[in-house]
């Protein structure tokens, strides 16, 4: 896939915060410039192996040669998705990217807490050619 079309959100598909968070990006993601890809897909795991990025406590966000994690995935794909999200990102790189990721980490930590999928997100029929497979 030519990712420099696209930003590729890797993410834990056995994460329930993580599927809300896809379920947003897909409400959010009216310009259809962000592609979805879970773990476990051999482009994903393309991507986790080249990078040497601990993918188990970890969003990725690929676009063209850059490879993003934590805050800095998430920032890349709310700029991205342009609009107010754009702004928003801009917004929060006002915080220093170490607080960022520090804050990132602590909610990783604690993501179990929000229930873990036992099963792949629905995907509407509309939004199938936003997944990697």
């Amino acid at each position: 896939m030519n990712t420099a079309n696209y930003t590729v959100l890797i993410y834990d598909s056995s994460c329930a915060l993580c599927s809300w968070a896809v379920r947003l990006v897909l409400a959010i993601d009216k310009k259809d410039r962000i592609r979805l890809s879970s773990q476990q897909t051999p482009f994903a795991k393309e991507v986790i192996a080249w990078s040497s990025i601990n993918a188990n406590s970890t969003v990725i966000a690929v676009k063209g040669n850059q490879i993003k994690s934590k805050s800095a995935a998430i920032l890349l794909t709310l700029h991205e998705i342009g609009g107010v999200w754009s702004l928003v990102s801009k917004l929060m790189k006002l915080i220093p990217p170490e607080l960022l990721d520090k804050m990132y980490d602590l909610i990783a930590k604690n993501r179990t807490k929000f229930g873990n999928q036992t099963s792949c997100i629905a995907v509407k029929p509309k939004y199938k050619h936003k997944f990697l497979m």
